[in-house]
């Protein structure tokens, strides 16, 4: 499957949810996570090699990589539902994955079901599929990566009224980025780079 036809599909369900839950939606959502943190125990296996150099009188030679905890601050937009007892809440966005020197764009899509223990205390799973364009390497080392596609799902927890504090933890795969090409002088210790982790998410939720 190409990644044009994977994005449309992203994209068609986003849609499609809401589209079908229009009838019974009662609220428009506004879903902000500035503080996201991703703990991939993978990521720093991943090194690139500069070439050697002399300092000093001394050879160096320069290594770059991705270190253990990334950052996904993101936004979404979507529909709520009320089913009385709990809310269905269906939601796409866009949000920006940095891990040192590197950087993806995140396009993904969410389905949350939160039961209400209380009027303002809602918990429950939810679950998401992610597409990262894009991505680049700011560093020395010239690396292109490919594009890459994930998934996560966990629990998240909301305590507010109108706008509600939301906190979640969830397990994200994230499909290895593929290393495609390497700069003259430069090596890699892998031909791909994971960030599957745990991903912690504080955010605010607004029901309009």
């Amino acid at each position: 499957m190409s990644k044009q036809v994977t994005v449309a599909i992203l994209v068609a369900s986003a849609l499609l949810m809401s589209g079908n839950a229009f009838a019974v939606v009662k609220d428009i959502i506004v879903d902000v996570r500035p503080a996201s943190l991703l703990v991939n125990w993978s990521a720093d296996d991943f090194k690139a090699r500069g070439p050697v150099e002399f300092r000093n009188r001394a050879e160096y030679e320069e290594i770059e990589q991705p270190n253990s905890v990334s950052t996904i601050p993101n936004l979404k937009l979507g529909v709520g539902i009320d089913t009385g007892s709990a809310y269905v809440d269906l939601t796409g966005g866009a949000g920006l994955l940095v891990n040192d020197r590197f950087r993806s764009m995140m396009l993904d899509v969410d389905g949350a079901y939160q039961y209400k223990f209380q009027k303002n205390v809602l918990f429950g799973p939810h679950i998401g599929l992610a597409y990262y364009p894009a991505p680049d390497w700011y560093g020395d080392a010239d690396i292109e990566f490919s594009d890459s596609m994930g998934a996560m799902f966990g629990l998240q927890l909301s305590v507010g009224f109108d706008i509600l504090f939301t906190f979640a933890i969830d397990y994200a795969y994230i499909q290895p980025f593929d290393v495609d090409s390497v700069a003259e002088g430069w090596e890699v210790s892998d031909d791909s780079v994971d960030f599957s982790g745990l991903l912690f998410q504080f955010g605010m939720k607004g029901r309009f």
